[in-house]
């Protein structure tokens, strides 16, 4: 009998102890201002959680998983390390525009929001500088991507050195290597790896809602806030004003991915477009493709489920639209028993653990085991362990040859597809005599829907 006791209790210890290490536990990682009161600076070269923030909206990962914080009112981007140390990469905490070609921690910013970085580098959006800027992580040089200080909404699309833009909220960098941004002309543009601009969704200056089923350039948004990719070729869009989220698909067809338009808090376990949202803010997407967001003046996470599209709250307390929630709650303990006050921006480590930038706390904050893993993300990077494409450089026929059947498209740099052919794990041989000599694309997708990149030159 004791020994069934014994066992019955080791049973129950390792029960809990696992539901323990699998539960969605919410913590503070950098931010130590008591609600209620003002953001301040302070704190560098010392513990991120004792540092002071000034309204954090966004939040981003490099390879070695150091935390990057754009802390908005500080015009600073701050950098916790892995030791969970906070440093000052950028910024002097002067409003202006200044610094470029030089080390970032002397740069002045007007203003920032979403940040991303990839392949090393650290791409913000100077709002009122109308500029995007980006940091060379290696060198910590500053410099312009594009822009140059001009507001308009006109003139916006050509050769990267040309074209204005106007207060751009978002940065995102697809597995293509292209660069996407938004801005308050209601529009996202797309930057091409051989420095053309596009727009990609929206029409230039029109605010509104339409478009739906169409494709994306010619629909209508009312200001799209952030913007994020997932590894299957779609982009979503924080279409905050419509208060719905929008996709556009790897054909630039526009949806709407969730939400009513009505301003709410409702929906939960049922399909995301018949699900009510306030004010849509930051979006992401895991390992899997799964969609988060912060549904910001519910003060809550989102999640959507890329297979079923059912809507979850995964973080936040939210009791409803119309009732204050915002507040500070329930560090060490459930996800959805916590109170955020305006959250911003989100990002994943590569463990799926999920970073909150929870603005008008003046903190960020960490939900464990809410994600799917991030897979390895190079862009640019060759995927010759599925796909394999010779010769390269190439002239008149490419050769390609998959490990599994699927569509094969050849693009251009734009997204457009020249060509396309099933293939059934054999070469198979395009004729690209009629491409114009450039830069191409080949993307699989298999039967599942997974996909992958190869670039090649037409010579």
């Amino acid at each position: 009998m004791k020994k069934l006791k014994f066992l019955v209790l080791s049973f129950i210890l390792s029960l809990l102890m696992s539901l323990k290490l699998s539960a969605q536990i919410i913590t503070t990682v950098a931010g130590i201002t008591p609600y209620g009161f003002a953001g301040s600076f302070g704190g560098d070269n010392g513990p991120a959680t004792a540092a002071y923030l000034n309204q954090p909206v966004a939040v981003a990962f490099d390879s070695l998983g150091n935390l990057y914080i754009a802390d908005e009112d500080n015009l600073r981007i701050r950098m916790v390390d892995t030791a969970g140390v906070i440093h000052t990469i950028a910024g002097n905490g002067i409003g202006g525009f200044r610094g470029d070609d030089s080390d970032a921690s002397y740069a002045e910013f007007c203003d920032m929001a979403y940040i991303r970085l990839v392949n090393n580098c650290l791409y913000i959006p100077d709002i009122c500088n109308n500029r995007i800027r980006k940091i060379d992580l290696s060198t910590n040089v500053i410099t312009t991507c594009v822009g140059d200080g001009t507001p308009m909404c006109f003139d916006d699309t050509g050769a990267v050195s040309a074209v204005h833009v106007f207060d751009p909220f978002c940065v995102d960098v697809d597995y293509l290597g292209n660069l996407y941004y938004s801005n308050v002309c209601n529009v996202v543009h797309k930057i091409t790896p051989d420095n053309q601009v596009y727009r990609v969704a929206g029409t230039d200056s029109v605010t509104g809602f339409g478009g739906n089923g169409g494709p994306a350039t010619a629909a209508i948004l009312n200001h799209p806030n952030d913007v994020a990719h997932d590894q299957y070729g779609n982009m979503y869009i924080t279409d905050v004003h419509n208060n719905i989220i929008r996709k556009v698909d790897e054909f630039g067809i526009i949806t709407t991915f969730a939400g009513t338009g009505v301003y709410n808090y409702n929906g939960d376990y049922g399909p995301a477009t018949a699900a009510a949202l306030n004010w849509p803010q930051g979006i992401t997407c895991d390992g899997a493709g799964n969609v988060f967001f912060t549904d910001c003046d519910n003060n809550v996470v989102r999640r959507i489920d890329r297979n079923t599209n059912i809507i979850t709250t995964v973080v936040g307390c939210g009791a409803g639209w119309d009732v204050d929630t915002g507040g500070f709650s329930g560090d060490g303990g459930p996800a959805t028993a916590a109170k955020m006050y305006h959250p911003g921006g989100l990002a994943f480590d590569k463990d799926g653990n999920l970073y909150i930038a929870d603005w008008l706390n003046n903190r960020v904050r960490k939900v464990t085991n809410v994600g799917v893993p991030l897979k390895a993300r190079s862009v640019g990077k060759q995927s010759d362990d599925i796909i394999s494409v010779y010769p390269n450089p190439a002239r008149n026929e490419v050769n390609i040859k998959t490990e599994a059947a699927g569509l094969v498209q050849i693009l251009d740099l734009t997204g457009r597809c020249m060509t396309q052919t099933i293939v059934h794990q054999t070469p198979a041989t395009q004729n690209i005599a009629e491409l114009p000599p450039g830069i191409y694309v080949v993307m699989f997708t298999d039967t599942n829907g997974n996909k992958r990149y190869v670039k090649f030159a037409r010579e």
